[in-house]
């Protein structure tokens, strides 16, 4: 069985793209797999555990079994596949589904609205993530995952409005900014805004370095969704997340997208600085996505199951 896999979360790497080569692992288990587009070198190089496995480039004209899109923003068909999956981070108009035989949502915040909007349902696969220890010395640190990016209509992490709340809260505290710097002016922002505070920002940190300081941390805050009406703005799933709670972190998001779901939420800054003055703690009975489940639901999906 071959299957191309439509790879269009290719940039800086995020939770897109994190997710992106994570179904390309579990499909690989069962069935030989091309990617329409060279994978992304960088998330090749430092994560092993999910690009360890071999895979060609579609030239184009091979027929192929099952063609999947994983993509945000378009859904292009592959005319020569026999069956055809649409990979659903979060449903838009533009996207045409009409053609697909069937839909795969990351999570049940997109599959609810992806229904509302199409009126298909679709398999859930959430994505999964590496496993931490919580470190036995919690430093009294919060940290913030996520590239840094300003714009008013996408999925930016807003780190300037958590520098904003962090700025009234106990000076006992540091805030450790995690992430990929791409936009260098929103960057400079933030450390404008950070001169005089116990901010520090950790840029392109390695694994190793964001997986050390995730263990030390006490609390995680997420700013997505903050200030937005469109629900395709907010934090559709939240992987960070994820891994801030198997570290042993105090995890808050937004009230806005499906994050909300398994961590604590928070409406406003002040509400967010207080949580944090009362340590509210994470929810209850957390179960986590793993790699071998991943590739059992694919399997079921690709009808290849043992």
């Amino acid at each position: 069985m071959i299957v191309l896999i439509g790879n269009f979360h290719n940039g800086p790497i995020g939770g897109g793209e994190f997710y992106t080569y994570q179904c390309s692992k579990a499909i690989s288990k069962i069935a030989e797999i091309v990617f329409l587009q060279e994978p992304n070198q960088i998330f090749k190089s430092e994560n092993k555990e999910f690009f360890d496995y071999d895979y060609r480039i579609w030239d184009g004209r091979e027929v192929v079994d099952t063609f999947v899109n994983i993509n945000h923003f378009a859904t292009n068909i592959c005319n020569t596949a026999k069956k055809n999956i649409h990979v659903c981070f979060f449903p838009n108009k533009e996207n045409k589904v009409g053609e697909f035989d069937e839909i795969v949502s990351i999570c049940n915040f997109a599959r609810v609205n992806a229904k509302d909007l199409w009126g298909k349902d679709s398999v859930v696969i959430e994505p999964c993530s590496k496993d931490y220890t919580p470190s036995q010395k919690k430093k009294g640190s919060i940290v913030c995952l996520g590239n840094m990016f300003e714009e008013s209509d996408g999925h930016s992490k807003q780190q300037h409005k958590l520098i904003e709340a962090f700025s009234t809260l106990d000076k006992n505290y540091t805030l450790d900014i995690i992430g990929g710097a791409v936009t260098p002016l929103y960057v400079d922002k933030c450390r404008a805004m950070s001169v005089g505070k116990k901010i520090n920002f950790h840029l392109n940190a390695s694994e190793a370095k964001k997986k050390e300081l995730l263990e030390e941390a006490e609390f995680c805050w997420h700013g997505n969704g903050y200030g937005r009406e469109n629900l395709y703005q907010t934090e559709h799933f939240g992987i960070a997340l994820v891994e801030a709670l198997k570290a042993g972190a105090f995890a808050y998001v937004h009230n806005s997208g499906g994050a909300k779901d398994f961590c604590k939420s928070w409406d406003s800054l002040p509400e967010l600085v207080r949580m944090t003055k009362e340590r509210v703690p994470n929810n209850k009975d957390l179960s986590f996505q793993s790699l071998e489940n991943m590739e059992k639901q694919w399997a079921k999906v690709l009808n290849q199951e043992s």
